[in-house]
């Protein structure tokens, strides 16, 4: 008889780490040179497997013209001086190559070309669990585990029948113009725990006014941002609005909110050269499981 599986009843646990929080909630901070001005902020931390503990952020922010070394601190979050984070930036709404590195006061320090405007992600190791960890970590229940037994195919039957879950998607449209600041699609029913895909395809207009040269996109869930899509241009034209980001349900309800809608920038609901609708479609995701081992 052939032995299919020895797993034991247990429990699987990841790693903890906390929930998204935004500038509202942790003390973000900007210094340097050019003396950054923040606008919004999210933060997240978790363990490695060796026990050590890693910063996910996200900081929107604007400054003088100018080039310069950028200095930006989270409280209560010691950056491992030294270390090398892994930075991007996106300037006046273009991706380019920036320098940065962890100073010796445990701060992300960041130097990039002149610009006003600039959206920095980076991924950072610290050298202590910060103090707001325990705080607002997420609840996690674990993985379980059932016993299984010695098992071998029925006689005259080689196959073996496995059963799988579906998975559930649905899509929603833009059916108008959205030129005002508001809620403008919700999505409802979401399952507490459950992990999910989020799959944004929006077209923008832009108009070349100084005042309307930008707009933007929040997901908000849980009573706070998870990500922001943005479009800026210096000149009148159509701006495509595109991301997919993944996350584990902690309500079961999430809108897009308009940021800088207006008149002359917003969200159109058809592009003009294919009128493809602008449209989100959400996915069910039973098959991903959390996990701190990459």
């Amino acid at each position: 008889m052939a032995r299919i599986s020895n797993i034991v009843n247990g429990v699987l646990s990841s790693k903890p780490r906390t929930k998204i929080i935004d500038e509202t909630v942790l003390s973000f901070s900007g210094a340097g040179s050019v003396a950054p001005s923040i606008e919004e902020a999210w933060g997240q931390a978790w363990e490695e497997e060796d026990g050590s503990y890693t910063l996910w952020l996200k900081i929107r922010s604007s400054h003088s013209m100018t080039a310069g070394p950028h200095t930006y601190g989270v409280g209560g979050a010691v950056m491992n001086p030294g270390s090398t984070p892994s930075v991007s930036v996106i300037t006046n709404g273009t991706s380019g190559n920036v320098s940065s590195y962890i100073s010796d006061a445990g701060k992300l320090v960041v130097e990039f070309p002149s610009s006003t405007k600039t959206i920095i992600t980076a991924t950072i190791s610290l050298s202590v669990k910060p103090t707001w960890f325990d705080t607002y970590i997420e609840s996690d229940d674990g993985i379980s585990l059932a016993t299984t037994q010695d098992a071998s195919p029925v006689v005259g039957s080689p196959d073996i029948s496995l059963s799988v879950t579906d998975g559930l998607m649905q899509k929603k449209i833009v059916y108008s113009d959205v030129k005002t600041d508001t809620s403008f699609m919700a999505f409802n029913g979401l399952t507490v725990g459950k992990v999910y895909k989020l799959h944004m395809s929006l077209t923008g207009a832009v108009n070349d006014d100084t005042a309307d040269n930008s707009i933007r996109v929040k997901v908000v869930h849980g009573g706070a941002p998870i990500d922001v899509l943005e479009g800026q241009s210096n000149s009148t034209q159509e701006i495509p609005l595109r991301g997919t980001i993944v996350f584990k349900a902690s309500s079961s309800y999430l809108t897009l909110d308009t940021d800088s809608a207006s008149e002359g920038s917003y969200v159109m609901a058809e592009d003009l050269a294919s009128l493809i609708p602008s449209h989100v479609i959400i996915e069910e995701c039973p098959y991903l499981v959390e996990t701190s081992s990459f």
